[in-house]
């Protein structure tokens, strides 16, 4: 449901006056209007009038002090459109921080110093207050692969609990490109049709159970990825939690997930992931989510593997259906879309950002509103 217009926009608790004699104001206007031209956005996908939702995107991106190459790349003002519309439309105050959070994630990226960092003037340290300096996010001193003490510490316990025999073992599993081999019907649902199309990757066997790693790292396994080398780390029990598939998934694409420690895009990356294996039972609220999601738009699962698999225009069509079939808020709701949380890995901040899936589902269809 749509809000009455205009009269509401008088006191939207942004100061579009603020921008006045702001430089960058021309880049961040071309930026957004890129955007809805590269995303082929329609009148009827903003929730608030589009001229309100652009100036209100100026007067985010101003105020952050935005440097102007946020603008060249049309999926950061793509978001930038998309926080400003659901800015306009919640009246909620905690809702708007959960808005300039996602701006604070989604405005980092390689600065023209070469640097990893952000691209805000204003912003420094993402992170709640409170918490150790390990689960911190600080653009000024860390690269783009290693966010967080936390990956040097994850990269460091891997290292230690190896277990050579059985990682021998899994690699061999996961080499096998026989007809019915294990990663047959994962490999059939990417597209990856022979080796030469298979993404290089690593594979670690810990010498940890599955709860001993849960507790130590916050998974029963996982993928880390530094300076372009992939590894899939699974614990000694793998046979019983059958993750080979999973793991091996992530290994063969970017999937949805960007920005800060990918967090947007989580949930629904980790859903595809799932829904890829012959037999998935992890995810179950998310993959929920993506089946009820899928119902409604079936053509959408072609075009979200290719843009799992890294296929950039497939990723911009994909959003560009969203955002017309549905509209910016809802756009927004879809990159949410909570997974399982693991706050050791991103210093809680997702706990601010996130929708559990039942409730995002619901936004997007309308339920809520």
């Amino acid at each position: 449901m749509k809000k009455p217009a205009p009269e509401q926009f008088e006191n939207p608790g942004l100061d579009y006056k603020k921008t006045e004699g702001d430089e960058n104001l021309p880049s961040y206007e071309n930026g957004l209007r890129l955007a809805v031209e590269t995303y082929l956005i329609g009148d009827t996908a903003f929730t608030s009038p589009k001229e309100d939702v652009i100036k209100g995107a100026t007067r985010l991106l101003s105020g952050y002090e935005v440097d102007p190459l946020f603008t060249s790349t049309p999926e950061c003002n793509l978001f930038a459109l998309a926080i400003s519309d659901s800015w306009l439309f919640t009246d909620s105050i905690k809702e708007k921080k959960a808005l300039l959070d996602i701006l604070k994630l989604v405005a980092t990226g390689v600065k023209e110093n070469k640097k990893y960092g952000t691209f805000s003037n204003k912003v420094r340290v993402l992170s709640n207050r409170g918490v150790s300096r390990g689960v911190q996010f600080d653009p000024e001193t860390t690269e783009a692969n290693s966010h967080s003490e936390y990956t040097k510490t994850l990269i460091k316990y891997i290292d230690e609990n190896k277990d050579r025999e059985q990682t021998e073992e899994v690699s061999k599993i996961l080499g096998d490109w026989s007809d019915g081999s294990k990663l047959s019907s994962v490999r059939n649902k990417l597209g990856i049709a022979d080796s030469k199309s298979e993404k290089p990757f690593n594979v670690v066997v810990l010498n940890k159970s599955a709860q001993q790693m849960y507790d130590e790292v916050g998974y029963t396994s996982l993928c880390i990825s530094r300076n372009d080398d992939f590894t899939a780390v699974f614990n000694r029990d793998y046979r019983q939690a059958d993750s080979l598939e999973h793991e091996y998934a992530h290994s063969q694409g970017d999937g949805l997930t960007h920005w800060y420690q990918g967090l947007l895009f989580r949930g629904v990356n980790e859903a595809l992931t799932e829904r890829s294996t012959s037999n998935p039972s992890t995810y179950p609220k998310q993959r929920e989510f993506l089946n009820s999601f899928l119902q409604d738009h079936p053509e959408y699962e072609e075009i979200m593997y290719k843009a799992y698999v890294g296929d950039k225009e497939a990723r911009i069509q994909l959003f560009s259906l969203i955002v017309n079939d549905y509209d910016l808020t809802k756009f927004l709701a879809f990159a949410r879309m909570a997974p399982i949380n693991n706050p050791k890995m991103s210093g809680h901040i997702e706990e601010s950002i996130y929708i559990e899936p039942d409730i995002s589902l619901n936004e997007i269809k309308g339920e809520s509103k």
